[in-house]
């Protein structure tokens, strides 16, 4: 938090969130990489404007353990500094540090070797209380031994309760993108290691380019906030965790192979239904919308799920034989991107979800053919398309 002081111009007036979002702008600050020109320029300016910079500078912070010969620049976390990190440290700022994007080789993952590197000086003594977000990029090299593949380490679980040392009061993990092979990615080490550093976050997010690459979370996983993860099926500990985390749940991207996955995420076990209050965006790939026939009543679940949904995306086959999706979030829902297939339409349209008139809050939709199953012809995607623009800008894709 900057210290107020006298202040000499009205530029030095502006209040901290306003002269923060302007530094950001002007460093050209995108997921993390900004520009040191830019940075050095600002810091001069004032020393109003100076604090302001060092708390953009270094909320978003890199840690590169790669073994480079240009130390300035990582090629793969494109970091100008992948050690700023220490930059903070050495230099009195480590608590404006709020995310830390670390970057490691898999081999030193599954050697031990990173492990080692944490217990030992500098680092063995090192906590940054500071830091609520932390995310990991694993880089896969060819010169990885055969046998080393294979071998399963205890240093996995061990790097995670090192992680979570350092950074005590971290409540979000992301799996960020990991050049490895991706039956490398989804062995049991590289597993135990991701759930470990999952472990007690409410933000868990899966952004690898890897989509096999996938974890359970444990039944005892705390509530969750915002979740990106791929499959999940009806034996995932992870939908458990999903349908106990229904009243703090506010982001979910998933993906569902199995009918039966998604109607567990609506319905408990009884067949009561379960309702979402915070979740404002939902993004949900299905592709089994070809196994149920139109007239089977399974898939259509009861009740209102998502009250506060403001974003859906259906991608592949929207998942239900009714407008459940839509229901209660007439007032709410503002984007949505649909696949559409023949069965979709007719239910989404007699249920009156296409009716433009009934969804006065939607300002974007963008309606997919679903291609591998029957899709709409082009008069019935235009016939969508109108009664939907009442209210909406409308894409046909």
């Amino acid at each position: 938090m900057l210290q107020p002081m006298q202040m000499l111009s009205p530029a030095q007036e502006l209040p901290n969130l306003i002269l923060e979002r302007i530094i950001e702008h002007a460093m050209l600050i995108s997921n993390g990489v900004h520009s040191q020109y830019m940075a050095k320029s600002i810091i001069s300016v004032c020393r109003w404007w100076r604090m302001a910079a060092f708390c953009v500078l270094h909320r978003r912070v890199s840690w590169c353990n790669l073994k480079q010969k240009q130390p300035r620049r990582c090629p793969v976390c494109s970091a100008e500094r992948p050690s700023l990190l220490h930059y903070a440290l050495r230099n009195g700022n480590g608590d404006k540090i709020k995310k830390v994007t670390m970057h490691w080789y898999s081999e030193d993952l599954l050697s031990g070797d990173a492990l080692k590197v944490l217990q030992t000086e500098p680092y063995s003594n090192l906590v940054i209380p500071s830091v609520v977000e932390i995310e990991l990029r694993i880089s896969y090299t060819r010169t990885l031994p055969s046998s080393l593949r294979k071998q399963l380490h205890t240093s996995a679980s061990g790097f995670g309760n090192e992680i979570h040392r350092i950074f005590p009061n971290a409540t979000g993990f992301t799996l960020g993108n990991i050049h490895i092979m991706s039956k490398h990615g989804t062995s049991t080490f590289m597993k135990t290691l991701f759930t470990s550093l999952a472990a007690g976050m409410v933000d868990v997010l899966n952004n690898s380019e890897y989509n096999g690459i996938g974890f359970s979370l444990p039944l005892d996983h705390c509530p969750l906030r915002k979740l990106v993860l791929g499959n999940m099926t009806i034996k995932s500990s992870t939908i458990q965790v999903v349908r106990r985390s229904a009243e703090t749940l506010e982001e979910l991207v998933t993906e569902c192979t199995q009918p039966e996955a998604c109607m567990m995420l609506v319905q408990d076990d009884a067949g009561q239904p379960i309702a979402y209050p915070r979740l404002t965006y939902l993004k949900i790939k299905s592709e089994f919308g070809v196994r149920i026939q139109a007239n089977d009543t399974r898939g259509a679940p009861d009740g209102s799920p998502f009250p506060a949904l403001r974003t859906l995306v259906c991608s592949k086959a929207y998942p239900f034989r009714n407008d459940v999706m839509f229901r209660g979030n007439e007032g709410t829902l503002e984007v949505l991107k649909i696949a559409m297939d023949v069965t979709a339409l007719v239910v989404l349209a007699r249920s009156g979800v296409l009716d433009g008139r009934n969804r006065l809050a939607l300002k974007h939709v963008w309606v997919y053919r679903c291609m591998y199953l029957t899709y709409p012809n082009d008069e019935e995607m235009e016939d969508a398309r109108a009664r939907l623009s009442q209210s909406a800008v409308v894409a046909i894709v």
